[in-house]
């Protein structure tokens, strides 16, 4: 949990404007402790979030106002900043809502005809590309081109699994797959493939660290930690699954392990802004 101060050292962000955005409700602190309000690690991502809208132009009321219009439009979904994949020009506020592109002014689906005509289009242009000797290679690489946009997903889903369709050995295809899924909001989807990628390669560090990271959404910490740690094992130069692994422990008041994996992080990443927040954390244990 972080003070304020500490909250405005992590991310550079001046403590007043923390102070107003939770005044107008845009990012209030989760936690109450006494009489001190506390930010939680995705309260950080919110406001890191917040801060990113605000650089592009954004006024902190008009983010709000989106939020709560999205609330309106759609109560079944988390509309909190770290939930969001956003994007905009700087006077609109586009929301990508379970794959599709939604102006949070008027909560009506945008790009549609246009995306799927690209989708058709593309489909034909990789046909001609790759003409009659389909490689699963090749249509892997074409995905991953792809699978870093929202606005091409399908088409990286399209390419993935023609690339599984061609070769059905490939683990790497199916763990890019669930990373689209993943970002998609489709977690027991993404959590299938990974499975799917760790029975054809039960050594894919990638597949261990992604697998951990949607059980922990789902509550199975211990199974979480099972593959964080073996992911580690397989890539010990990859500190993301030692920052997991402090937090769950952390989460589980096994203090001991916490600060024994936030050591083991900060001797592989002493630099980032994840540093700092592993040296606080480890500070207050």
């Amino acid at each position: 949990m972080y003070s304020l101060k500490e909250t405005s050292k992590i991310l550079s962000i001046e403590a007043s404007k923390i102070r107003y955005w939770a005044r107008i409700g845009l990012v209030r602190p989760s936690i109450r402790s006494g009489r001190r309000r506390l930010y939680n690690f995705q309260d950080l991502i919110c406001l890191r979030t917040a801060g990113a809208l605000v650089e592009k132009g954004y006024a902190p009321h008009r983010i709000k106002a989106c939020l709560r219009n999205l609330q309106t439009f759609f109560p079944d979904n988390d509309h909190r900043l770290h939930a969001l994949k956003i994007f905009g020009d700087g006077r609109t506020l586009i929301v990508d809502i379970d794959g599709a592109l939604v102006d949070s002014n008027t909560g009506q689906q945008m790009l549609q005809f246009s995306v799927d005509r690209a989708v058709r289009d593309l489909r034909r242009q990789i046909r001609d590309i790759a003409g009659s000797a389909e490689d699963a290679e090749f249509w892997f690489d074409r995905g991953a081109t792809l699978d870093g946009d929202p606005e091409s997903y399908q088409e990286a889903i399209y390419a993935y699994e023609t690339s599984i369709r061609l070769d059905g050995s490939l683990p790497h295809a199916y763990v890019n797959l669930g990373n689209v899924y993943y970002n998609m909001g489709e977690r027991s989807r993404a959590e299938e493939l990974y499975r799917q990628a760790l029975q054809r390669d039960s050594d894919h560090p990638q597949a261990h660290y992604n697998l951990g990271n949607v059980l922990e959404e789902h509550g199975k910490l211990q199974e979480a930690i099972y593959h964080w740690k073996r992911s580690f094992e397989l890539d010990p130069k990859f500190p993301d699954p030692l920052f997991n692994l402090a937090l769950v422990y952390q989460k589980l008041n096994l203090c001991r392990e916490a600060r024994m994996y936030w050591r083991k992080y900060l001797q592989l990443d002493s630099t980032s802004p994840w540093a700092e927040m592993a040296r606080n954390q480890l500070k207050n244990l």
